[in-house]
């Protein structure tokens, strides 16, 4: 049960980036980061998250151009805030 609901997860997170690759087209990639992204890298690759980000019957081709990573970096989201909030002020 914990696996599906884990796997659902990942379609939705999926599902999202396509729409926002669809959007920017980043073609530097698509970087997955987070504490719950790094303790579950392994899923990850085996989930059904990058069937739902090409899942595209116009776009398919487009989504498979960008590259997914995923950063391992602890805190990641924190430093990108930090760095940010510096650039504002």
């Amino acid at each position: 049960m914990a696996v599906e609901a884990l796997n659902y997860f990942y379609r939705v997170v999926g599902r999202i980036a396509q729409t926002m690759c669809l959007v920017v087209q980043p073609y530097g990639g698509v970087f997955l980061c987070g504490a719950s992204t790094e303790k579950n890298a392994d899923f990850i690759s085996c989930s059904d998250f990058l069937k739902e980000l090409h899942n595209s019957l116009i776009r398919k081709e487009m989504l498979e151009q960008y590259p997914v990573y995923i950063v391992t970096k602890p805190d990641i989201n924190i430093a990108g805030g930090l760095w940010a909030c510096r650039k504002i002020l």
